[in-house]
């Protein structure tokens, strides 16, 4: 396949004016909504604020969250069925830091109460009073301290129970549980010896409760507390039937039992259940089994409700909605990330929005398509496990998906999509840590790996299709310490020559070579200081390595490397969190008031050189050299760091996750989608990603039609776009079989020229060409493809500037025919 490159100086000269670079910036635009929350959702509580008036109940949720679906909230939002608008309470509910914030909710006197770990002088009962929370009478507290409420119910004499973990309530000594009167806050006998986990109110109108303590359901009888049948320790939920011969149900250790005749009786052979609910459908168990962790009890057996999650925490059933409202849990590399569903005939994600998690890598196909792999299992509304492919308009799952996190992706040269992290199935069949998609179906390479893979990077050899990186010491059973490489279906490793430590990081260059970063100190018998050299075999130092973990490599354009990750010295040379190796010495990358690069706590955690050259560097950290909005995300120009938009800053999770990955992918209308574990830009929602539009984008779009040949649809389309300082690439597909090609580039169109008027006796009538001849470049098919590459230089009369291209197909098998017509702009990233 020929790819001449010629300078586009010759399209300079045409330029009459034009915009300049100084004119143009980057916004964060088209920010997506949370498919769920930034942290954990605790409680659903269906809530009719005006009683017997005439609005709408609406859903109020509660946990430990800064931001829900489509807005910022502090750990208690509301959403409207009917509108489908979310809404913060006020300034909501301060959080403690050691549990989440909201755990239950009633209403007491027409008025929402919520009961929790809070701070900020709520002692674990807070009230709505119609435009912000207040503390309640004094609240629960512990030792002086806030107390934590885990459980609220109204009795039927109108006294407001509250149970947790607390030995005083408004100034009286209780014992983890009170009450509040007309008369204000009094104790319920000695109390209960632990905490209290769950409430409800029997058929009898008795409060009934249970938690961590011995014969765990306990009965208060208006004078005394008395135990229920002999519940052991602990027992996390308590419900009360509405009829029938059992009139309590518990979760304890897993199970469910139901009380009756004075004794307890196993319901069923459910295990992993956490709580239960009386609703108006019957029983229901919710927690860590199979059917997604939610399952309704039909008097006989348990029926799974078949949620997509790997858990649910919570549901109510929705007078509003017609139907049960649920949260549904998966379980990350450290932390469970919540999705909201409601039950349509099957659960669809309340919100079509973002992701429920993080984003730690993305890829871009050879048809244009991007890939993004992380630890989501709902991106756009589709539910989609830890890997899904965007179109430019919607997200689409690839089969089954996965198991487990996805870490790293990397795209092969036949276009399949090769996927490594933390999984151990995909598609259903085992694929540990490392699986293949083929557009259709996923395959494995053998037994896969005994640890994740973090880093994968096809090879610039012959050898190898691609290399492996990771915290393993086995390739389909052989050794492998850490480092492997893939050939074919094959995979193996380099054995004791490899590194002594896990790789995170791998960058293959252009002399058959590549480097790898890590957590490692040596390779073989040599020092290898958290960078390494792969020659192929073996492994050797990079000058006097860096002084801490390598998370991600980089190639600059004028071939220098660059490293990022949690580290302070390169070579000898002070470089905090980003180094850059010109193939003899480190130098650090900094400047103004950080010299050294990016100080302070946090690190780099990926690093990706944008078009135009420009690297940008993503982790957690609060800025880099210094420059305004470069939290998390930063811009290196060659000669210092700025904030990569001029509209914001992403943020790091309000429960911060284990990294803050960075992935970008470009997309066809030109905008680049930025994926990771941030969940708002500036103050605004973004659910793990949004997108970056440059004010001055290159674009491409088909400008006049083309015709068939023998070979097919003639069809031309940019590769890549004409950003400045980047090669643009087209390519044209579905040419005739041993034709010629020239692609014709001019900044002007003209005719249509008739090709069998044009060339009589040889060209297709009704084929027309438009493109002058500023540019010719001459082509012969491969597999009836031509690819054309054009280096964009950095020109500022280019910017703004539309040129067109088209191609004419000389056709041995028939007769001239043409592509169709691009009108492409330069545009400056």
């Amino acid at each position: 396949m020929t790819k001449p490159t010629v300078c586009l100086m010759l399209l300079a000269a045409l330029v009459t004016s034009a915009l300049v670079p100084a004119q143009c910036s980057l916004h964060y635009t088209n920010n997506a909504p949370l498919a769920a929350s930034d942290g954990t959702v605790a409680a659903v509580f269906e809530w009719d604020s005006d009683g017997p008036g005439t609005a709408t109940p609406i859903l109020v949720f509660g946990g430990a969250f800064s931001r829900i679906g489509h807005i910022a909230a502090n750990n208690v939002a509301t959403f409207d069925p009917v509108t489908g608008v979310w809404s913060p309470m006020g300034a909501g509910i301060p959080g403690s830091p050691n549990y989440p914030a909201v755990f239950d909710f009633t209403v007491y006197q027409g008025n929402l109460i919520a009961c929790g770990a809070f701070s900020g002088g709520f002692s674990g009962i807070a009230e709505w009073n119609g435009s912000s929370w207040l503390p309640f009478n004094g609240g629960v507290s512990s030792g002086g301290a806030p107390g934590v409420g885990q459980a609220i119910v109204v009795a039927p004499n109108g006294d407001l129970v509250i149970g947790g973990v607390f030995d005083n309530a408004g100034g009286v000594p209780v014992n983890n549980i009170a009450r509040w009167t007309p008369t204000g806050w009094a104790a319920m006998g000695n109390g209960l010896p632990g905490s209290v986990l769950g409430l409800t109110i029997d058929i009898n109108g008795d409060v009934v409760a249970c938690g961590n303590f011995g014969a765990a359901v306990r009965r208060w009888n208006g004078a005394t507390w008395v135990s229920v049948g002999a519940a052991g320790s602990p027992v996390e939920s308590v419900a009360t039937l509405p009829n029938g011969a059992a009139t309590l149900v518990m979760a304890a250790g897993g199970h469910v039992f139901a009380y009756g005749a004075g004794a307890w009786t196993q319901l069923g052979t459910i295990a992993g259940v956490k709580k239960i609910v009386t609703m108006a459908s019957g029983l229901v168990a919710m927690g860590t089994f199979p059917g997604g962790g939610m399952a309704q009890w039909s008097g006989v057996a348990w029926t799974p409700l078949n949620t997509p999650d790997d858990a649910t925490t919570a549901v109510v059933q929705s007078q509003a909605m017609g139907t049960m409202v649920a949260i549904g849990s998966h379980y990350g590399l450290s932390s469970a990330y919540d999705t909201i569903r409601v039950l349509r005939g099957t659960w669809d994600p309340l919100i079509d929005g973002g992701t429920n998690g993080a984003i730690h890598d993305m890829v871009t196909l050879p048809n244009g398509d991007a890939v993004a792999v992380g630890d989501f299992t709902v991106i756009g509304g589709v539910d989609a496990r830890f890997v899904a492919r965007y179109d430019g308009t919607a997200w689409h799952a690839l089969g089954a998906g996965l198991n487990g996190a996805a870490l790293t992706a990397v795209v092969l040269s036949s276009g399949d999509l090769v996927v490594g992290g933390a999984f151990s199935k995909a598609g259903g069949a085992l694929a540990n840590h490392i699986a293949r998609w083929d557009g259709s179906a996923w395959s494995t390479y053998g037994s896969g790996f005994n640890g994740y893979v973090y880093a994968l990077a096809r090879s610039h050899t012959t050898v190898y299709d691609f290399l492996i990186g990771g915290d393993f010491t086995t390739a389909n059973g052989f050794s492998a310490p850490y480092f492997a490489f893939a050939s074919g279906t094959a995979i193996g490793g380099v054995g004791l020559n490899s590194v002594n430590g896990i790789v995170r990081a791998i960058l293959p260059l252009a002399n058959n070579t590549a480097l790898v970063g890590g957590d490692f100190t040596g390779a073989g018998a040599s020092v290898a200081s958290h960078v390494a050299q792969f020659s192929g075999s073996a492994f050797y130092g990079l000058g006097s390595g860096i002084n801490g973990s390598v998370y991600d490599l980089a190639l600059l354009n004028n071939g220098d490397v660059v490293a990022g990750g949690l580290f302070t010295v390169a070579g000898g040379v002070a470089a905090d969190k980003v180094a850059r190796w010109n193939g003899s010495s480190w130098s650090a990358m900094g400047s103004g008031s950080s010299p050294s690069g990016i100080p302070g706590a946090g690190w780099v955690q990926d690093l990706h050189v944008l078009p135009g050259g420009d690297l940008l560097a993503g982790g957690l950290f609060a800025s880099a050299g210094g420059a305004a909005g470069s939290a998390n995300v930063a811009r290196w120009n060659g000669l210092a760091w700025s904030a990569l938009a001029t509209n914001g800053s992403v943020e790091e999770p309000h429960l911060p996750y284990m990294a803050a990955p960075i992935a970008i992918a470009p997309l066809a209308n030109g905008r680049h989608l930025l994926g990771g574990g941030f969940a708002g830009v500036s103050g605004a929602v973004a659910g793990y990603m949004t997108e970056i539009e440059s004010t001055c984008p290159a674009a491409s779009i088909t400008y006049a039609a083309g015709c068939q040949s023998s070979g097919g649809a003639n069809l031309l389309r940019s590769v890549t776009l004409p950003w400045e300082n980047t090669d643009w690439v087209t390519e044209a597909s579905g040419l005739p079989f041993g034709a010629s090609v020239f692609a014709c580039i001019d900044m002007i169109v003209g005719g249509p020229v008739d090709l069998a008027s044009a060339f009589p006796g040889s060209g297709t009538a009704g084929c027309n060409f438009y493109v002058g001849a500023s540019i010719v470049l001459p082509f012969f098919p491969v597999y009836e493809t031509v690819r054309s590459s054009l280096r964009v230089n950095p020109t500022p009369s280019l910017v703004g500037v539309s040129f067109y291209e088209q191609m004419l197909v000389w056709d041995f098998a028939g007769p001239l025919t043409a592509t169709n017509v691009l009108q492409v702009t330069g545009g400056v990233f």
